[in-house]
């Protein structure tokens, strides 16, 4: 009796270790990261200053470069095509066999772009409308209407990072997000008149939620701006409006703590709230860990 009880114990004991026994220390791993900004910030330019990049193309990347030598210049995948119901060509399915060969075959890169994922979701979009059994004329009415689809594109977004989170594994390879910054206009409290502008990517929320909560960081690029001409008299009231000039200066936002509007930017790496951004520099590596301990190459 006592051996089968010892026996029954023993069972228990493996079973119960199954999987603490494969319990792990923690590993520097490539960073998933989202950088945000308005059309000419210098998304693309930054991008392509991670090392050894490939670029997916929703949007035309290359003339970014156009005028950089050949020798620094990031190398691109053929762009992305326009879904279309009657010639069978599909978004989605061009851009997964695109991943699908980066995490397949040999290569040299160490980073992959997605440039950008809001024109990315704009073709999403047209998919679901293409595609559409009813003939919907809008992406509202799409999939039987109630904004069914933007259920169905989030999981298309869900789908992608998944397989760029695989190639980040198998590959070693930085994985880049980039989007288009959108302004939408909230009510701090429904008690206090007024509105403010918050900051977000230019797609549904649903979507959108999942590059927040998935990357390592989620970054906002923003040109430095200032008022020049701008007077007031003695009441304060404004006598002349002023103009906004855009230098040349950027910085990256990287914390939502102090900074008005910029409620999703976050990191997991130690960052100042602010990094200043200069022409032909990419500050972000310095504070990334990946980067700058040595560690071993994969074999491809």
């Amino acid at each position: 009796m006592n051996d089968k009880v010892n026996l029954m114990i023993k069972k228990k004991e493996i079973k119960m270790s199954t999987y603490i026994s494969q319990c792990t220390t923690a590993t520097i791993k490539p960073p998933i990261i989202t950088i945000a900004g308005f059309p000419a910030s210098g998304k693309t330019s930054l991008a392509g200053l991670f090392p050894n990049p490939v670029f997916i193309q929703s949007e035309d990347s290359q003339t970014v470069f156009e005028t950089t030598d050949v020798s620094s210049q990031p190398l691109f995948m053929p762009r992305l095509p326009m879904s279309c119901n009657k010639k069978n060509i599909s978004t989605r399915s061009v851009l997964m066999q695109q991943l699908r060969e980066i995490a397949t075959e040999e290569h040299i890169y160490k980073t992959l772009v997605i440039d950008t994922v809001t024109s990315l979701n704009d073709m999403f979009e047209n998919e679901i409308v293409e595609f559409d059994k009813a003939g919907a004329a809008s992406v509202q009415d799409a999939m039987g209407g109630y904004h069914k689809a933007y259920d169905i594109i989030a999981s298309w977004h869900n789908k992608m990072i998944a397989a760029c989170d695989k190639i980040r594994s198998l590959k070693n390879m930085t994985i880049v997000f980039l989007a288009h910054t959108a302004e939408r206009k909230i009510k701090n409290s429904p008690d206090v008149a007024g509105e403010y502008s918050v900051y977000g990517i230019k797609m549904h929320q649903k979507s959108e939620k999942i590059y927040i909560s998935l990357s390592d960081a989620f970054l906002y690029l923003k040109q430095i701006e200032s008022t020049q001409g701008h007077t007031v008299d003695k009441k304060g009231q404004t006598i002349k409006q002023g103009r906004i000039r855009k230098s040349n200066e950027r910085i990256l936002i990287t914390s939502s703590d102090g900074m008005t509007g910029y409620v999703s930017a976050k990191s997991r790496y130690e960052m100042p709230e602010e990094i200043s951004v200069q022409k032909g520099t990419n500050p972000l590596i310095e504070y990334i860990p990946f980067f700058n301990f040595k560690h071993e190459e994969k074999e491809q």
